[in-house]
């Protein structure tokens, strides 16, 4: 048997129950007994749990300070509105397995002391788990749970065991967005919170940093960094500490980016060399014969090629590039200072050259 609460707000704020069992209750009794006590749910059964299998709730539902003394089950609930169970006890368990929480849900400074199941449980938009109280013996379970698109850990302290959301529902197709070909990211709020309690894997969520300060922000990517250092999520360090680059350089994003993806893909300085040794290659041999005889000379090079001979030139235009490009020092004494165009463009293929030699140094000590 199961509940469907139609045409009314349930409301148990302020009151305290050794346990609830609404199975085996007609609805209509239910609502004529809220009607009949001003609008307030005042129903108190001293009954071994509370039991609110497989119940339908329409409307909002205001659990807001009640306490559970005892197991509260809410297996295979549904709430097509606001769940607000802010400032809640409870004192032993908390099964929301298989629930569904279609509208906003709130757990706000709620105390939890036993193990709280929201194993396959789906949330809508937004769940709030700020500034929760969390006793010693508590532990949350969210297994195959489809999360919201914003998750509220936010000002929770003191946790004492980890809060792991690795394991939840990151397949779903409601969150798969065919134009990108990528399921939707979660947003996750950990503002306030030991960042070390928490596990999860960051390709399904995106840190919200909304309404912190630039400090804040930074502890809270560093604080998140440690984490997935110490817990050899490699992946899920490298797109937050992207992430995080971005925030600390945001003008120089598309640079890093393109350059060597924030230093993840070093070896993307060969495609470089290869490329700016091509594009000096074009213009070295536009200015060939002026550049040999009459800017920076090569003895051993001609410095007289036409251009019908253009394969001839070609080559010794690469040669004379690539001499300057992967050099590292340059013979004063085979300068012309006179042609300063001449000498500011040798010394711009020289300094290009210089630093991609550096980063190439740099990428082979790394490996």
């Amino acid at each position: 048997m199961h509940f469907d609460y139609k045409d009314t707000i349930l409301r148990l704020q302020n009151y305290s129950y050794d346990s609830i069992e609404c199975q085996g209750y007609k609805v209509d009794s239910v609502i004529r007994h809220y009607n009949e006590n001003g609008g307030h749910f005042v129903l108190r059964l001293k009954l071994n749990f509370s039991d609110f299998l497989a119940s339908r709730f329409p409307n909002p539902v205001l659990f807001s300070r009640t306490t559970f003394y005892k197991d509260a089950k809410f297996f295979l609930v549904s709430f097509y509105d606001t769940a607000n169970f802010s400032e809640c006890d409870f004192k032993k368990q908390a099964t929301f397995l298989g629930t569904n929480f279609f509208g906003y849900t709130s757990f706000y400074n709620t105390y939890f002391n036993g193990y709280s199941d929201f194993g396959n449980s789906k949330f809508g938009l937004i769940a709030n788990f700020s500034a929760i109280r969390i006793g010693d013996s508590a532990s949350f379970d969210f297994r195959q749970a489809l999360l919201p698109d914003l998750i509220d850990f936010s000002e929770n302290v003191n946790i004492p065991r980890i809060i792991d959301l690795s394991n939840a529902n990151y397949s779903d197709p409601s969150r798969y967005h065919k134009n990108t070909g990528y399921y939707i990211k979660h947003l996750i709020r950990l503002r306030g919170s030991d960042v070390s309690k928490f596990t999860f894997d960051y390709h399904y969520f995106t840190l919200d940093t909304s309404r912190m300060s630039d400090d804040e922000k930074a502890g809270q990517y560093e604080a998140l960094l440690k984490n997935f250092d110490q817990r050899g999520r490699k992946e899920s360090y490298k797109l937050l500490d992207i992430e995080y680059q971005r925030f600390k350089h945001p003008n120089f994003a598309w640079i890093n980016h393109w350059w060597w993806n924030y230093g993840y893909d070093r070896w993307y300085i060969i495609l470089w060399i290869i490329a700016f040794t091509i594009v000096f290659t074009i213009i070295t041999e536009i200015f060939y014969n002026a550049l040999n005889s009459k800017v920076y000379s090569f003895d051993n090079m001609s410095d007289q090629i036409p251009w019908r001979q253009f394969g001839m030139r070609t080559w010794y235009s690469f040669l004379y590039t690539s001499a300057i490009f992967l050099r590292l020092t340059l013979r004063i004494e085979n300068f012309n200072f006179k042609n300063k165009a001449g000498v500011v463009y040798i010394f711009l293929v020289y300094t290009v050259g210089i630093v991609c030699l550096g980063y190439l140094a740099n990428w082979v000590l790394q490996k």
